[in-house]
């Protein structure tokens, strides 16, 4: 048996681009998810959720990643990893922003690009 610290980050993406009627693809996302895990190596989960807000709401997904006993990593460098996927598919999607979480903080990325 294998035991560690269990720690988890999850970044949360939504598929509305920007402020527009334009929606994005489940398949977009699934596609820069295995392009990263086949590059990098990586297992993730992504799980389809919906952001409800004033006036609105938009598809999105969550994106997790565990510290994993057969794989264990530094909780410093599955945020690293989690802002690198999170300022990818913040790009490809044309996300205003897109959120990160750990057990402790809530970190907020945002796209210069579309300002």
């Amino acid at each position: 048996m294998k035991q560690l610290e269990a720690f988890e980050v999850k970044l949360y993406v939504g598929l509305r681009e920007q402020y527009t009627d334009i929606f994005r693809s489940i398949n977009e996302v699934r596609k820069i998810i295995q392009e990263h895990c086949n590059v990098e190596g990586d297992c993730v989960t992504m799980t389809l959720t919906e952001f409800f807000y004033k006036d609105g709401w938009e598809n999105g997904v969550i994106i997790g990643w565990i510290n994993y006993p057969r794989f264990p990593r530094e909780k410093e460098t599955m945020i690293v990893i989690a802002k690198k996927v999170g300022e990818k598919l913040m790009k490809e999607l044309k996300q205003n922003r897109v959120t990160i979480t750990t057990p402790t903080n809530s970190i907020m990325l945002e796209n210069e690009n579309l300002k």
